[in-house]
């Protein structure tokens, strides 16, 4: 995974992963790598239509979460 932070190829294929993949287990890791990188849009967006539309409840969950930090985090930084 820590390959990923510096190629964007690595990145690309976590965001598909999270988007499409048929296992919610692979979902569940790809959004829980993509938390510590919630701060891009890119990224933020595929979370919020994973914390709304995931059929898994946990990656949904997981996705509200990170979604949830990056909003403390940035009221607290106001």
């Amino acid at each position: 995974m820590e390959r990923a932070d510096s190629d964007p190829r690595a990145f690309q294929a976590l965001l598909a992963r999270l988007e499409s993949h048929p296992d919610p287990g692979i979902r569940q890791q790809a959004a829980w790598y993509l938390l510590r990188r919630v701060h891009e849009d890119r990224n933020r967006q595929a979370l919020r239509a994973a914390a709304a539309e995931d059929e898994d409840v946990e990656v949904r969950w997981i996705a509200r979460y990170a979604l949830r930090l990056a909003q403390n985090e940035s009221s607290a930084d106001a």
